[in-house]
């Protein structure tokens, strides 16, 4: 069985990664708008994006089955998914437009469960899950 420490552990990776194949996608637009060089490095992110979020959408949809917490972070890491796919389907130069749009929203998206993920609160629950185990182990014994 899991146990939700290291679920939570690989999702606050799976986050990271999910931003930084964001930024590479940033610069490498960047760099496709400036001079038109980088579509290779842009499909390379596109692809890691990808990845990282549908393995990040399964990571707390088991979270969510062992912790019973992060249901709405499951389903915008599931909706950055899919939209990580529509993204690359109006990825051309007569809808950059809604390639920015979508871009944006999805820096939004994975940054509140980013957010979520390395929050304050979160890490106070992981320390009263601690404490309540090692309180009832302590009363098992007496």
């Amino acid at each position: 069985m899991l146990s939700p420490h290291p679920l939570l552990v690989l999702v606050r990776a799976l986050c990271l990664m999910n931003l930084g194949a964001l930024g590479l996608l940033f610069v490498s637009a960047g760099l496709y708008i400036q001079d038109f060089r980088g579509l290779d490095i842009h499909g390379l992110g596109a692809i890691g994006l990808h990845v990282t979020s549908g393995v990040l959408a399964v990571a707390l949809l088991l979270m969510v089955k062992v912790a019973k917490t992060g249901l709405v972070p499951a389903l915008l890491a599931a909706a950055t998914f899919g939209l990580s796919f529509l993204q690359a389907a109006v990825g051309g130069s007569m809808t950059l437009m809604w390639h920015v749009s979508g871009a944006l929203l999805l820096t939004v998206m994975l940054t509140w469960v980013t957010a979520w993920a390395f929050s304050s609160r979160r890490r106070g629950e992981e320390h009263r899950r601690i404490d309540s185990r090692h309180h009832s182990l302590e009363g098992a014994s007496s």
